[in-house]
């Protein structure tokens, strides 16, 4: 009915003003979505509207709130993809607030989940994952978890990523290397993080992915600071 479709286009309206930039926007298409779309609904939709909405309003106490009625409906339907999607969201929030803890806590239920459900990892899941081990000072754990990540395929496994990996992001894989070069840099391993460098460029050219390619330019230098610095 028309309750529905109104909600729907809001959806709509809500990614493609945050899209564009436009976060009050976004927020007021957000809220919309959300409250329009009738009881009747499909629930995998209501999870959708609520993760869009969590996503404009950004880390705090308003994105919390969506993101765990997302998650109490994941449970109750058992999507576990969706699951995995809202804890990647809620680690690297908590990775942006510097909030440790949290960050760990989603990072070890969104691995546990792609482990016992056999559910691929995107490479964008597993650089968060290997943002948050950075923070923690766990180096050889980023490293070992972007290994998947960084080979070619669609699906790659490891003891890190029995889920394996799932390519499905223009921009994932030069962000991976960018983090895989940051992991290996920061113990000192020079070498190994000038070379993930080369490929990320290469990657960030063929893809036309310019932001990718202005972080590798900054990035070809870092290898040559003090490890220690600038962080």
């Amino acid at each position: 009915g028309y309750p529905y479709i109104q909600a729907r286009c809001s959806f709509l309206q809500c990614v493609s003003q945050f899209a564009l930039g436009d976060l009050p926007a976004a927020r007021i298409h957000g809220v919309q979505a959300v409250e329009a779309l009738p009881d009747e609904a499909p629930i995998p939709i209501r999870i959708d509207h609520l993760i869009m909405l969590a996503v404009a309003y950004g880390p705090g106490p308003e994105s919390a709130a969506q993101y765990r009625e997302a998650l109490d409906l994941t449970a109750a339907i058992g999507d576990t993809t969706r699951a995995i999607g809202i804890h990647n969201n809620l680690a690297y929030f908590a990775w942006l607030a510097d909030d440790q803890a949290a960050a760990l806590e989603h990072v070890h239920q969104m691995l546990t989940l792609s482990e016992t459900r056999g559910i691929p990892l995107k490479a964008s899941a597993l650089d968060t994952v290997a943002c948050v081990y950075i923070s923690a000072g766990c180096y050889a754990d980023a490293v070992a978890i972007l290994g998947p990540a960084v080979e070619d395929g669609s699906a790659v496994f490891s003891p890190h990523n029995r889920g394996g990996v799932l390519h499905t992001e223009p921009y994932a894989l030069p962000e991976c290397l960018l983090t895989l070069s940051k992991a290996h840099r920061l113990p000192g391993h020079l070498d190994a993080a000038a070379a993930c460098l080369d490929p990320r460029a290469a990657l960030a050219t063929e893809r036309d992915l310019r932001q990718a390619t202005a972080h590798v330019l900054g990035a070809g230098r870092a290898p040559h600071a003090d490890p220690g610095r600038g962080q």
